[in-house]
């Protein structure tokens, strides 16, 4: 029977010694597709690689003409790739239309001087560029999967792994079956792997498209720069022409300041691919647990999880969800691994998350030449809720008159504190009902070893 689960993140690749970060995904784009790298830092994030540019004229040279110009800002080194999934859902709605707004033509239709050609360009651009972020970069990092390898000389750090195990693997490298031979039967490539089709590969966000819409109109509905009336340099009021406002806020599109009627055409077409990629870059978890539903069935039995490598993103809490829901907590053992203190803030964060109390207990697993530092944390379900239970009277603080004399509970809780607590003789046994134990008449718990001693005027009761 497989009691042990191991969660297998990117961590565990980049202690091998495999260059397996976003980063080197980005190294990776400016080599091969540069347009794919160049489109994300342009169009992502908030501040993003448009604030390295004086003019439009500079941006287009640099996507179209001479990619040698491009050069990284420290925040999309540091950030925008650094947490490359979490910035996948801030698509900058405004810098897309504004780049939009530069390339339309500034003439009527009934110009002569007027082409559909120069209409249709800026459209196709942006389509183009966004696409490059979508399909093409998902084809680009399914090449690049393909390319990582473990450093020279990683078998001295080889972890002691149970072979006999259950694997839960965010990555999608073999390793765990090249190097480690953990049987394939063994191991859940919840986003894919490198032996599947090119494209096909999990890789997005999990905000809903609707929500994420709202979110972002809740967020810029009151910005000065989208009111409906604006003030020029001259002081003079004019309608708001600006095309994310047009295009966003606007109420009444017949009473827009629209300046010509391509600019409304425009707007509509990039608009909808700005939302379809929303929709098109969704990793849809859902479905993702419905196909791997038999997997997290077979964990019903597991006693022991260990987390390696793994960042406890919100991108993948629907995962950990769904493995909460499919254990039995009470009886789980959890050993999960950090680096910095962070990870450590992020391991409780994690923990009250899903409910597991614990004492920490800091270890480090030794094997040959290798290190790595853990939590471990020995789960006991909270046996009851505090205020709670004083709010429905099963412990009562006050003494009452003409009662058997005050009886003292002292618990020794999961946490490791001692919460001392008066209540009425009678009330000892609503008390321990409370913690879902079985009473019997001489005080015997079926699950727990209870010590009682006779103090004086009443019961002392002590969890181990």
């Amino acid at each position: 029977m497989l009691k042990t689960l191991y969660i297998i993140g990117n961590g565990f690749d980049l202690y091998h010694g495999a260059q397996s970060s976003y980063w080197a995904f980005q190294q990776y784009l400016l080599r091969c597709a540069p347009e794919v790298a160049m489109s994300f830092d342009l169009y992502w994030g908030s501040r993003t690689l448009w604030n390295s540019f004086e003019r439009p004229q500079d941006i287009e040279q640099c996507l179209l003409y001479n990619p040698k110009n491009y050069h990284n800002n420290n925040w999309t080194v540091d950030h925008l790739w650094a947490d490359f999934e979490r910035y996948l859902p801030e698509l900058n709605r405004e810098k897309v239309m504004t780049l939009a707004d530069w390339y339309l033509p500034k003439i009527d239709e009934d110009d002569d001087r007027f082409s559909y050609a120069e209409y249709f360009l800026p459209i196709d651009r942006i389509r183009e560029q966004i696409y490059f972020t979508t399909f093409e970069m998902r084809y680009r990092f399914h090449k690049w999967i393909n390319t990582l390898h473990y450093e020279h000389g990683f078998r001295k750090k080889m972890l002691p792994l149970d072979h006999k195990a259950l694997y839960l693997n965010f990555n999608y490298t073999l390793f765990l079956e090249s190097e480690y031979h953990i049987p394939r039967e063994q191991i859940c490539y919840i986003h894919g792997s490198r032996r599947d089709k090119y494209g096909s590969l999990v890789l997005g966000h999990t905000e809903d498209p609707e929500l994420a819409y709202e979110k972002w109109i809740h967020k810029n509905q009151n910005q000065r720069r989208f009111r409906p009336n604006l003030k020029d340099k001259k002081g003079r009021w004019y309608a708001n022409d600006r095309l994310t406002y047009l295009a966003y806020f606007l109420e009444d599109e017949t009473k827009g300041n629209w300046r010509l009627p391509i600019r409304y055409y425009a707007q509509e077409a990039i608009r909808e691919a700005i939302e379809g990629y929303y929709e098109n870059s969704m990793k849809r978890t859902h479905s993702i647990i419905d196909q791997h539903q038999s997997f997290f069935d077979s964990l019903k039995e597991v006693r022991k999880i260990v987390i390696l490598g793994h960042s406890l993103s919100d991108v993948d809490m629907p995962y950990f969800a769904k493995i909460a829901d499919s254990i039995m907590k009470d009886r789980v053992e959890w050993e999960i691994s950090y680096h910095t203190q962070e990870d450590i803030n992020r391991i409780n964060h994690f923990c009250k998350r899903f409910g597991i109390f614990h004492g920490q207990m800091l270890a480090t697993i030794r094997h040959r030449n290798s290190m790595i530092k853990c939590i471990r944390i020995k789960h006991f379900p909270r046996l009851f809720n505090l205020k709670s239970l004083q709010h429905i009277g099963l412990i009562r603080k006050r003494r009452q008159e003409r009662q058997v004399v005050c009886t003292f509970a002292t618990i020794f809780c999961s946490n490791h504190q001692l919460a001392r607590l008066t209540c009425r003789t009678r009330d000892i046994t609503n008390l321990l009902f409370g913690f879902g134990c079985c009473i019997e008449y001489q005080w015997h718990i079926s699950f727990l070893i209870w010590q009682i001693n006779s103090v004086i005027g009443g019961v002392r009761v002590i969890c181990k």
